[in-house]
């Protein structure tokens, strides 16, 4: 979202009245401070002219920073000489202290209304097969379930859409949209791959995790049970073609270490791309998710961006302004996306020797989310570094084409078989 900074200075008695303007447009937060200062207007009986007065700053969205202004100048208003200011700024980024993806969803109008339990320690295996426990104070990650049954995210956004208004065409493929819209199909090149098996089991909830290129080449490997169900994978970052050996080294190793214990197991697989695109948008169509390669890098996260992406897409063509989700995703996800790459080029170099000693290099006691919010956080160097090496790696797929609307552009081969 395109955010503004509305900052007003003004008398304290107009306080209450300026409060419950801003109650009454639901403004989703404010701050308040007490000031001393002096303008156009002194305070003459002071020794220092200063006059005290309230400062009030309101973060909020670039449509509706105007009609605040204008309800914080009705409401603050006396007529008398001295009554205060109003400014309206642009905000570059907004970041949020809290980072609970929970929060982050209801800030975007999303109801998590579906299972997600919190895990707040994983159990990870050096390449050795050494084990180590990560611990974090809140949670490290929520586990959802995906799928068409009750309690599973998809199905509690597709009642939401539904509740909403939203009409769901299944079984319909579109190819273009004239009309614009939300491009949001899966990856059209594969820079990771997942290969695993979802089972039942009766072992008790957990988390483990491995890193070793026997197991997941460049990647990693994930055990994760949780109320009776379990999915045990292998994220490869190479060597796809023998993903169904290491998936059963993978196998070997879990049930040698943690006995794992599966009933009715079933295959599934997937895969990510992680090429950050010149331009999501191609006039009134806009890409988002993997689609756009809005994805982490580094592990290959994308439920989060995806999501991100989606309701900021949503929303600006809602507000028939799609070329403000360009600024946005832009704001929101580059800078994250650049930094993961650049983690991702390192990750690749280390190797099993690398992971083993990185393990071991772990402060003991230290919060495995802190660490894990400080290697994703945006640097200057991480950019640079992007920019002059990890971004060569991953050549964007999607290509924009003028007077085209192809959801995926067929129209340069068929000018060339024309």
């Amino acid at each position: 979202m395109d955010f503004r900074k509305v900052t007003a200075i003004f008398r304290p008695e107009r306080l209450e009245a300026v409060e419950e303007r801003l109650r009454m447009l639901s403004v989703p937060g404010v701050s308040v401070t007490k000031v001393k200062g002096f303008g156009e207007y002194a305070n003459f009986y002071e020794s220092d002219w200063m006059c005290t007065h309230v400062r009030v700053e309101v973060f909020i969205g670039a449509h509706k920073a105007e009609e605040i202004a204008e309800a914080i100048m009705e409401a603050a208003h006396t007529g008398v000489e001295g009554d205060g200011i109003v400014a309206v700024l642009p905000v570059e980024s907004v970041y949020h202290i809290r980072t609970n993806v929970l929060d982050e969803l209801g800030s975007m109008g999303i109801d998590a209304g579906f299972e997600h339990t919190p895990f707040r320690e994983v159990t990870c295996f050096s390449p050795d097969g050494t084990p180590r426990e990560f611990r974090s104070e809140k949670p490290l990650f929520y586990l959802v379930r995906r799928g068409g049954e009750a309690g599973c995210l998809d199905t509690s956004l597709k009642q939401q859409a539904l509740d909403a208004g939203v009409e769901i065409r299944f079984g319909e493929t579109l190819h273009r949209l004239p009309r614009g819209g939300i491009v949001t199909q899966g990856p059209r090149r594969a820079d990771a791959i997942a290969a695993g098996y979802l089972f039942e089991t009766d072992m008790a909830d957990a988390a483990y995790a491995v890193v070793s290129d026997q197991l997941a080449p460049k990647g990693y490997a994930y055990l994760l049970v949780c109320k009776g169900r379990a999915t045990l994978a292998s994220c490869l970052f190479d060597d796809f073609h023998n993903e169904r050996r290491y998936l059963e080294r993978c196998v070997e190793f879990f049930t040698e270490k943690v006995g794992v214990s599966m009933k009715n197991p079933r295959r599934f697989g997937g895969g990510g791309n992680f090429s950050l695109p010149r331009t999501a948008r191609k006039g009134n169509i806009l890409y988002a998710g993997e689609s756009a390669g809005f994805q982490d890098p580094l592990f290959g996260f994308g439920i989060r961006w995806a999501v991100i992406s989606g309701a900021e897409a949503g929303r600006a063509l809602a507000d028939n302004d799609p070329a403000r989700y360009e600024k946005v995703w832009k704001q929101r996800l580059r800078a994250y996306h650049q930094t993961s790459a650049t983690n991702r080029w390192f990750y690749e170099r280390l190797g099993d020797r690398g992971y083993a000693a990185a393990m071991r290099n772990f402060q003991e006691g230290r919060d495995v989310r802190n660490w894990l919010q400080s290697a994703y956080a945006p640097g200057l160097w991480k950019r640079a570094w992007y920019h002059l090496v990890s971004s060569r790696r991953y050549k964007p797929l999607l290509q924009v084409h003028e007077d085209c609307d192809c959801t995926w552009c067929r129209c340069k081969r068929h000018m060339q078989t024309a």
